[in-house]
């Protein structure tokens, strides 16, 4: 059937290719079989279908009173014969009359070839009808005396659902159908009422009134309509953002390349016929290239030069259109090329010219001018030898001209045959005229001129590419200026799914608009985000997209919407899937360009493929009906779960929820969440999980809790987000709703590491406390991981004591629980107490012992953390060098990760390595760094430890006021936390700093303060260098209190040694006594004081 229609489509053009010769009557006599043929064919492919059209509807008002004061005939006659006239308008203008009801008519315009320009035609249509219902009333006025017909006119664009109905193909569904009734009903007496939407769309072609708001029945928001004056003559539809004036972005190279050409002309440089034709998908900014190009020329080329035209896909059929439309320019004649005057006109122009009326009138028969009758038409039935003659006389016009001629031929993707064939001649046959054609088109145009696609000899193609990423910023910027600050989110939103291409992201900043989301004010604009109603295509975008899909056989078309229901990115396989016959329909779209082969596929074996950009991608899939697409979904999940490998979770779980089968879409969401887990994909683990939640039925609260923790444990990597909180909250709820005590206890373990990252180490050890007791006694793991929070809780308060008590039954739970991942936190955490006191080899071994573990697991963040945790004990032992290097490891996997708080901590000690190398620059560096990370993870703890390493680096630069102030600020805020211990460290940089400046009161006054803490029984357990603080006090106490100086430096002293005697090697003891800078001044002062004994 298809290859039928195709076979009557091509027989009808080539008819009408050849009007001119064989007349209209003939031409008429043998389409009429025809279109009959295609008309009986077409109802079945058309049975039901969403398609982008412009809806006019008609209303006579009046009808009523005319029924009241006429006899039944003659009401008849007026309204029947009113409507076949209103019926032959919209004929004429492209449209189709769907229904009639009584007084009203209701037609569609976008159905024929010219689908893009269906909007245009609709409002003509509708002012045309205005002008005949004023015609049709003057009439009744006249023969009946009455002054009561009137008609009104509505007109709206959008997708509706057509065929399939009571109507059968003249069945139209849709909100859409009720706005255009809506724009008709509101419409004044003798008006014009259209949509925004429609206004989009032909905006610069009419005189147009904006109109207050009206309510539409199923419309959520009142809608802005106008009122159509009149049509502009010579108007071009206008394109981009109202009232704003956007640059020319990405286009400076190509715009030169035709300056350049043009200048060659003009400069005698170019001596021969070329062609230029500059290429690129609908949006990508030809015409405003050609605009430029415009407004350079105006300066630049003498007057007589350039002469334009733009094809158009209404005339596309019209034989010789654009041929015509260049030469009535060039010599200044009006587009009409009927009646007598007409033909004078031309005789009189080109006659001159040609110095020959025969030939004018041979060229002007070709033209569509009638000059059947005149005596120079003597060709017979061949119509060669009239196109052979004719081209050889436009030749001949051209070759007369004074100047070299410049043509500038826009939409060239719409050319007709007959001009199309005369340019080739053009350039073929007449190599040495001077002469520059530019012609911009869609790649649309080698489909039926392949032999222009390739640059040749005196034909060079230009080709536009998509804006890149920076250009595409730029014109965002340049579209959202009047907002004067962007917000990021917003600039992403008009550049992400555009491809680069202008025109989308303009038109998606014009959908905004129309959403209220952003607010045009004379004084600026406004976001407001929360006015956004989703992400549909506008309609603008769809228009352009599916008048392209309409050229497409059917067969094709259908593959095209069966790859849009795989994804933007779809297997030849799975189309098979779908349809047994749809790989054959790939080379057709792939000579297109409609898809794009990949040269690698994700699916082993299978060849993958791509739509050309994702807005083509979002076309075809919204025009795929749901119940073609419904079936299709749940086939490809199926399909893809017998797939192997984990990476397609997602799509599965897509397929399945867009399918109709929520609840095995919920359980391949939750799998990819915890895939996406694994492999620290966090941002698409929260989207998947979330998606789960959304189709977990509410009344299964076991459920529930399981996704709502697997959410917790994701957001846990997601800092800053605020995602962490909002899950923690939400399985707190449930959890106190179920009053099961394992989840209890799992939301307050939850709780304690949330309070714990957050520096509050009290708080988290009440959670951590209350999550032990409240775990069920069997569950050991969840007792381990209690554990997990209550050690290092324990640490940072100081608790020494109680932590290593506790470091045997955690261990033992940990293995019993069986759970790698948990034995691993513990041992991790046994590692860094033993290494805070001072047991290095102990704390490295069982750290060893955690990191083969995590290894093996796969889980990075917590093979970093070890990681990082050893680099530690290397930094303490003074082998800097290696303690470098497992930072750097540890610091590019957090990295990759994301985790800021952990980014900051490591920070913190290369900062401190810096330090004590004196590279005080590299030490601010990883000082500012650290406190940054530190504040956009909300980590409180790491924040004051930043301070502290800051306020350093500031006083060893020499900025010593600043370094004060932070350190002040780490003093103060380590003591809000309850950790009066770590606060020491800060008092203890601040003594030494005001000790070294000799000020040695105040640095005596902090001395007392550290000693009074230690005095009090404090620890300096968990601090980064308890023997720094020590002597700090030692020294600064001295000077005033020797007694109570001395005991601090007896304990830093018998600590060193401590410490010293646990390293076995000799070479290990050489290092850590004088690579440290603390412990090279408790060797120097042992020297010292034995120096003085002896």
């Amino acid at each position: 059937m298809n290859e039928r229609i195709a076979e009557l489509e091509h027989a009808i053009s080539t008819l009408e290719a050849h009007r001119t010769v064989l007349g209209d009557a003939a031409t008429e006599t043998a389409l009429a079989p025809l279109r009959e043929q295609l008309a009986a064919l077409r109802p079945s492919q058309d049975a039901q279908r969403l398609c982008q059209l412009s809806i006019l509807f008609l209303d006579v008002a009046g009808s009523t009173a005319l029924s009241q004061r006429l006899d039944p005939e003659d009401i008849n006659n007026v309204l029947d014969g009113a409507l076949a006239r209103f019926s032959a308008i919209v004929a004429r203008h492209g449209g189709r009359v769907l229904q009639y009801a009584g007084d009203s008519m209701l037609a569609v315009f976008g159905l024929g070839e010219a689908r893009e320009q269906a909007p245009q035609f609709a409002v003509q249509a509708g002012l045309a009808l205005l002008a005949e219902g004023r015609a049709i009333s003057a009439e009744v006025a006249e023969q009946y005396g009455l002054s009561d017909f009137a008609v009104r006119v509505g007109v709206h664009s959008g997708e509706v659902l057509l065929g399939g109905g009571v109507d059968g193909e003249n069945s139209l569904r849709g909100t859409s159908v009720n706005i255009a009734a809506r724009m008709e009903q509101t419409a004044p007496l003798g008006g014009l009422r259209i949509s925004r939407d429609t206004w989009r769309l032909v905006r610069g072609l009419f005189d147009m009134h904006e109109q207050a708001p009206i309510s539409i029945k199923g419309c959520a928001e009142p809608m802005i309509s106008y009122l159509v004056q009149a049509a502009r003559d010579g108007s071009q539809a206008r394109r981009g953002v109202e009232g704003l004036q956007t640059p020319l972005v990405g286009r400076a190279e190509e715009l030169a390349q035709l300056q350049a050409a043009i200048l060659a002309l003009l400069g005698g440089q170019q001596t021969d016929m070329q062609r230029l034709l500059v290429i690129g998908d609908a949006g990508l900014g030809k015409s405003r290239l050609l605009a430029e190009l415009r407004r350079w020329l105006a300066e630049q080329a003498p007057a007589g030069l350039l002469v334009q035209a733009e094809a158009s896909e209404s005339r596309r059929q019209q034989p010789y259109a654009l041929l015509a439309q260049l030469l009535q320019q060039q010599f200044g004649l009006g587009a009409d090329t009927r009646g007598p005057q007409a033909q004078a006109a031309w005789l009189a122009a080109i006659a001159p010219q040609l110095d020959n009326e025969a030939a004018a009138a041979v060229l002007g028969q070709l033209l569509g001018y009638d000059f059947r009758q005149h005596p120079a038409l003597g060709f017979g039935e061949d119509p060669r030898q009239l196109r052979a003659a004719a081209f050889h006389y436009a030749s001949q016009l051209l070759r007369r001209a004074a100047a070299p001629r410049l043509w500038l031929l826009d939409d060239a993707h719409w050319l007709d045959a007959g001009s199309q064939d005369f340019l080739n001649h053009l350039h073929d046959q007449h190599a040495d005229l001077p002469m520059l054609i530019v012609a911009l088109a869609r790649p649309s145009l080698f489909e039926q001129r392949a032999d222009w696609a390739a640059p040749a000899e005196r034909h060079r193609v230009l080709a536009l590419s998509q804006l890149d990423n920076l250009a595409s910023d730029i014109l965002a910027g340049a579209l959202l200026a009047r907002l004067g600050s962007i917000p990021p989110d917003l600039r992403q939103l008009v550049c992400e799914g555009a491809d680069g291409n202008p025109f989308f992201m303009e038109e998606r900043v014009n959908m905004l608009i129309d959403q209220g989301a952003l607010l045009c004010e004379p004084s600026g604009w406004h976001w407001l985000p929360e006015r956004m109603q989703g992400k549909a295509l506008p309609a603008t975008l769809r228009g352009v997209l599916e008048a392209r899909l309409a050229t497409l056989p059917e067969a094709v078309h259908h593959v095209l919407q069966l790859a849009s229901v795989v994804g933007m990115v779809f297997w030849d396989a799975a189309l098979q899937e779908l349809d047994a016959q749809a790989s054959s329909a790939l080379p057709d779209l792939l000579a297109r360009e409609l898809i794009v082969a990949r040269p690698d596929s994700r699916l082993s074996g299978q060849r993958e493929y791509a739509f050309r950009h994702h807005t083509l991608y979002q076309t075809c899939y919204e025009g795929t009906l749901k119940r073609v697409r419904k079936p299709a979904h749940a086939q490809l999940a199926r399909w893809l779960s017998a797939q192997r490998g984990e990476e397609h979770l997602d799509l599965i779980a897509e397929h399945y929820e867009q399918g109709g089968e929520p609840q095995a879409a919920l359980q391949y969401w939750q799998s990819a969440a915890e895939s996406a887990r694994q492999r620290y994909a966090n941002s698409s683990a929260m989207r998947f999980i979330a998606r789960a939640i959304q189709l977990a039925p509410k009344d299964d609260l076991q459920l529930g809790l399981a996704l709502h923790y697997l959410q917790l444990r994701i957001a846990e990597f997601r800092t800053g987000s605020g995602d962490r909180e909002t899950a923690l909250k939400q399985l707190e709820e449930l959890a106190a709703s179920s009053q099961d005590r394992l989840w209890l206890s799992r939301a307050a373990d939850q709780r304690a590491n949330y309070l714990l990252d957050k520096g509050d180490a009290a708080a988290a050890l009440q959670q951590g406390e209350a999550a032990l007791a409240l775990a069920p006694p069997e569950h050991s793991e969840c007792m381990a991981r209690a554990y997990q929070v209550i050690l290092p809780a324990l640490g940072r308060l100081g608790q020494q004591e109680r932590l290593f008590e506790l470091i045997g039954p955690a261990l033992e739970l940990a293995r019993k629980s069986q759970n790698r991942m948990v034995e691993a936190a513990i041992l991790n955490q046994i590692g860094m107490s033993f290494n805070e006191h001072g047991r290095f080899s102990e704390g490295i071994a069982k750290l060893s012992e955690a990191l083969q573990l995590h290894q093996a697991s796969g889980h990075k963040s917590n093979e970093a953390g070890t990681l990082a945790n050893i680099a530690y004990a290397e930094l303490c032992l003074g082998r800097f060098d290696a303690a470098r290097q497992k930072f750097a490891h540890a610091l590019t996997a957090f990295k990759a990760i994301g985790q800021l708080q952990n980014i900051g901590i490591i920070h913190i000690n290369l900062a401190m390595i810096c330090l004590m190398l004196n590279d005080r620059d590299a030490a601010l560096m990883h000082a500012d760094s650290a406190l940054q990370f530190a504040r956009e993870s909300s980590d409180q703890w790491s924040e004051a430890s930043a301070l502290r390493v800051a306020g350093q680096a500031q006083i060893a630069l020499g900025q010593v006021e600043l370094g004060y102030q932070l350190l002040r600020e780490s003093w103060q805020l380590f003591d809000t936390l309850q950790m009066p211990h770590l606060a020491m460290e800060a008092i203890a940089s601040l003594a030494e700093a005001k000790f070294a400046a000799g000020d040695y009161e105040d640095a005596h006054a902090l001395g007392v303060q550290i000693a009074e803490r230690l005095e009090r029984h404090l620890d300096l357990f968990g601090c980064d260098e308890p023997l720094r603080v020590l002597m700090t006090a030692y020294k600064v106490l001295a000077v005033r209190d020797p007694a109570r100086a001395q005991p601090f430096f007896h304990k830093a002293s018998e600590e060193l040694h401590s410490r010293e005697s646990k390293l076995a090697e000799p070479d290990a003891r050489q290092v850590f006594l004088n690579s440290i800078p603390t412990h090279r001044d408790i060797v120097a002062e042992r020297a010292r004081r034995a120096l003085q004994q002896a």
